[in-house]
């Protein structure tokens, strides 16, 4: 059963109020740009091609002093139509999972990447600790203050999103929302 549009307002209305101040108390600027693009995708709507036929009136016939005859032209127009709330929904629920869960997942695939093309032989057990080195930084020292990404961060972080992964995977359930890949990042165990 999918939900009233009622409702996906009022749940859209919700979770847009919670993440701009969950991310706003936490100093978060990417995830408040990506809700902030959300909401700009939805001002500007979906754009919709319309034909639009007009007759036009030649005028008269100067010589007969009759009307000439008339003829039809074509125009094509492009408008706007607004999004359903469902598919506001939709487009909120991808935007969070962009904000939240991707950065996770994306760790955790370059940890992967790293360890299946970092020239290791299989035998040795393979713990990567990849310092992130920010713009205008020079070297590699290792400060425990410093950025980094390993094998423990993203097992922390798949932990802490796991509760929101089921949250928005049950939303999409509900209401009848195509199924998104961060689904994927349920601990079924």
């Amino acid at each position: 059963m999918t939900i009233s549009d009622d409702e996906a307002t009022k749940l859209v209305n919700f979770i847009e109020e919670k993440v701009r101040g969950e991310a706003t108390e936490q100093d978060k600027a990417g995830i408040t740009d990506i809700i902030n693009q959300w909401r700009s995708d939805l001002e500007v709507g979906r754009q919709v091609e319309r034909k639009v036929a007009v007759r036009q009136s030649p005028g008269l016939d100067v010589i007969a002093e009759v009307p000439r005859s008339r003829r039809a032209t074509s125009g094509d127009f492009v408008g706007r139509e607004d999004y359903e709330p469902t598919e506001q929904l939709n487009m909120l629920l991808g935007a969070i999972g962009i904000a939240y869960l991707a950065p996770q997942m994306m760790a955790q695939r370059f940890m992967q990447a790293i360890e299946d093309f970092g020239g290791i032989d299989d035998d040795a057990e393979v713990v990567p600790d990849v310092r992130l080195v920010g713009v205008g930084e020079i070297g590699g020292s290792d400060e425990d203050g410093l950025p980094k990404i390993s094998r423990v961060n993203i097992e922390q972080s798949r932990v802490k999103t796991n509760e929101l992964s089921s949250l928005l995977y049950e939303i999409s359930k509900e209401a009848g929302i195509p199924q998104r890949k961060f689904s994927q990042n349920l601990d079924l165990s």
